[in-house]
């Protein structure tokens, strides 16, 4: 038993040996090797980073120690045993520097100089100052001097640190943005010696940069000695600085009347084709029109309209002179008055248009000499008659009739008057028949039921235009099924009635949905611009869905490429646009349209489709563009908050808009104001109603500024309806 034991114990202590005898195998991995550095330079007095690299990567020591073999020159650290020391200048001179591994006792070496620093002696930001709009940048370089500084780092700061400008950056250069506009200086500072400099940043509000010209009319063709002039339209209207500059090349063709302004005249001078360029000064934006000169075209006759005329003698009256045939190649028209003391004509050399001005009562003879390219002359003669001084008459126009300096015209009793104007002493106006439910037009109390297309049932007149002795009126029409459609009617001096025909939305992929409504109208450079509105409103049922609507704007420029412009809800800021009632012609081909909640710009020469130049908080219903010296563009309606007043709004410039409450009746839920006329010494005159109880008891108001005028037999008389517009000739 005993030899038994002792003989499994001698197995168990062989195959214990025979287990750890494996592990005793020796894993360590030793240093191969270590290297510095060839050569590194320290100032006296400074320091450096001296960093060594022992191989293999995984070798298990890697201790070392560090020696200088001139520490008067430079030192190491005592017994630092890291791979990574900081090295000290004492003094210029050499000493090299060695680090030998714990592991093996590898070395290397490397060459320490200490030098003397070359200390900063100035820096400089460049450029400087800067000047930029809000999110512009600039880049600023920091330059040290001298070039061998021994020391380049630098550090930078801005104050106001926020606001105005940031910066970004490493280095010795920095971007600075600017964030708003005010003034901000940047800082420099040497790291040695603390040697600055400082750049003063200056951040302007963004600027409104033209994106484009345009010239119209293009192409052009015109006969040799003739002249016609092209508009330059920067865009968007907005812009800050609109100045333009025009050349044309080649120059044997045709000549600029001046290289800069935004209207320029080319006069043809031989057959041949000439382009003009118009640029921006500001962003150097171009645009071109080829111009043709063509062979003239001889003149043969010259007529007057219209003929005879009549004019009073405190009054004026336009007179047109018409070459045949119409492509004629007419250079001058020269008028003259055959009696200055009763009616006067422009001196010199005139456009076909002029205005006649009469002075005395009498009758005198107006002489038109037209003269083409070639030299020829044709003349033409009106007779005028002056009449005693005419005095300003007031028209207003109700939901029952027509007042002329408060009485009544009999012409229009009973009916609905939208529109009224006053001519040449013809007295023009358009609303619609409530008996037959037809659109109607009035000249001097004569009435012509308007035409409607095939299969429509109704309508109505809104707004009349008169340029020329034409008239030209915008409403709509509609039956019991269709969808009420938009309608431009145009009445000749002689009474012919015309309907041109509309873009055609649903071509273009715009759902008509329940209706086109026209609302206003007017003529700007001879070409015609309604307003109004795609929405869903039932005429029938009242039903409206809020904010399905659009504004729109017709552009009936015969061959025109932008027959309309469509605003909506979301394109202004979310201000009411669904539909315009009021469109006004200003200066430099803008047009001004009132709506829902705002006056809105437009300008399709520059394809500028709608800018909310201003946010009414209200209902705008008529527009009125005053030109001048100081242009202004006045607009009426209410105020959509509580006490919900009628009132108008003048705006001149880029100032926003002063709005003047008008007095509504104690007893009314609300007033708003349809129509003004503004005169030529700035008064104001509005009409329109107080809502006596809120649900369409509607009371005419006149006001002249702020003072309610009394109308006789009409004033608070909830039987006349309302006040739609007035007009003071």
């Amino acid at each position: 038993m005993k030899n038994l034991i002792l003989k499994l114990a001698t197995a168990a202590t062989l195959v214990l040996a025979l287990a750890c005898g494996g592990k005793n195998k020796d894993t360590t991995v030793a240093v191969s090797g270590v290297t510095l550095p060839a050569v590194l330079t320290v100032e006296a007095p400074g320091t450096a980073e001296l960093r060594a690299t022992i191989t293999p990567d995984n070798a298990n020591n890697k201790n070392v120690s560090w020696t200088s073999s001139d520490p008067t020159k430079v030192t190491v650290p005592a017994g630092n045993n890291s791979t990574t020391i900081t090295v000290t200048g004492v003094a210029p001179g050499t000493s090299t520097i060695t680090v030998t591994t714990a592991d093996g006792n590898k070395t290397a070496t490397c060459t320490v100089t200490a030098v003397t620093p070359v200390l900063p002696t100035s820096v400089t930001i460049s450029p400087k100052p800067v000047e930029f709009e809000v999110g512009g940048t600039a880049t600023l370089t920091a330059a040290i001097l001298p070039a061998d500084a021994t020391n380049k780092n630098v550090t930078w700061s801005i104050n106001p640190p926020s606001g105005v400008a940031t910066l970004s950056g490493t280095g010795l250069t920095r971007t600075v943005t600017g964030t708003g506009a005010g003034t901000a200086t940047v800082t420099v500072t040497t790291a040695a010696g603390n040697r600055t400099d400082t750049c003063q940043v200056t951040v302007r509000q963004q600027v409104v940069h033209p994106t484009g010209v345009a010239i119209s009319p293009k192409p052009l063709s015109i006969g040799r000695g003739t002249s016609a002039t092209l508009t330059a339209t920067v865009n968007p209207p907005n812009a800050d600085n609109k100045n333009v500059t025009w050349s044309i090349s080649p120059t044997t063709f045709a000549t600029l009347s001046a290289t800069t302004g935004s209207t320029i005249t080319v006069t043809g001078t031989a057959q041949g084709t000439a382009t003009v360029t118009v640029t921006t000064v500001d962003g150097a934006k171009t645009d071109t029109c080829a111009v043709e000169v063509t062979a003239p075209v001889p003149l043969v006759s010259v007529s007057l309209t219209p003929s005879p005329l009549t004019v009073a003698s405190n009054r004026t009256a336009s007179l047109t002179a018409t070459p045949n045939p119409a492509n004629a190649s007419v250079a001058s028209y020269t008028w003259t008055s055959s009696d200055p003391t009763k009616a006067t004509v422009p001196s010199g050399t005139q456009p076909g248009t002029i205005t006649v001005t009469g002075v005395a009562q009498g009758s005198t003879t107006i002489t038109v000499t037209a003269r083409d390219a070639d030299g020829g002359t044709k003349t033409a003669t009106c007779n005028v008659t002056v009449g005693p001084p005419a005095t300003d008459a007031t028209y207003i126009g109700f939901d029952t009739g027509l007042l002329m300096d408060n009485a009544a015209q009999a012409a229009y009793n009973g009916q609905v008057i939208n529109a009224v104007d006053v001519a040449s002493n013809i007295v023009y106006a358009c609303g619609y028949d409530p008996s037959a439910g037809k659109p109607t037009f009035w000249k001097n109390g004569v009435k012509t039921v308007l035409p409607l297309s095939a299969g429509m049932t109704g309508g109505e007149a809104k707004a009349i235009c008169i340029e020329n002795g034409t008239a030209y009126v915008a409403g709509y029409e509609l039956n019991d099924s269709d969808p009420i459609l938009a309608k431009l009617w145009v009445i000749s001096s002689a009474g012919a009635v015309t309907t041109p025909a509309l873009p055609d939305f649903e071509a273009l992929g715009t759902t008509l949905d329940q209706g086109i409504w026209a609302f206003g109208v007017c003529r700007l450079n001879g070409n015609t611009y309604m307003c109004g509105g795609v929405d869903s409103y039932d005429y029938y049922s009242d039903y409206y869905e809020y904010g399905v609507g659009a504004l729109v704007v017709w552009n009936l420029t015969p061959g025109t490429t932008s027959p309309f412009a469509i605003i909506t809800y979301e394109s202004m800021g979310e201000a009411d646009c669904n539909e315009a009632y009021s469109i006004a012609a200003g200066a430099d081909n803008t047009l001004y349209v009132g709506c829902m909640d705002g006056l809105i710009s437009l300008n399709f020469a520059a394809m500028q489709y709608g800018t909310l130049i201003d946010w009414y908080e209200g209902c705008v219903y008529s527009v009125k563009y005053q030109g001048g010296a100081t242009p202004a563009v006045y607009a009426c309606g209410y105020l959509d908050s509580n006490p919900w007043p009628a009132c108008y709004w003048r705006k001149a410039g880029t100032a926003a808009a002063t709005v003047t409450e008008l007095p509504k009746a104690p007893a009314a839920e609300w007033a708003e104001a349809r129509d003004m006329f503004i005169t030529s010494s700035g008064v104001v005159h509005c009409v329109g109603n107080d809502d006596m109880t809120g649900e369409g008891d509607l009371a005419p108001k006149y006001w002249i500024g702020t003072a309610v005028q009394n109308i006789a037999g009409w004033s608070g008389n909830t039987d006349k309806g309302g006040a739609n517009t007035i007009v003071i000739k």
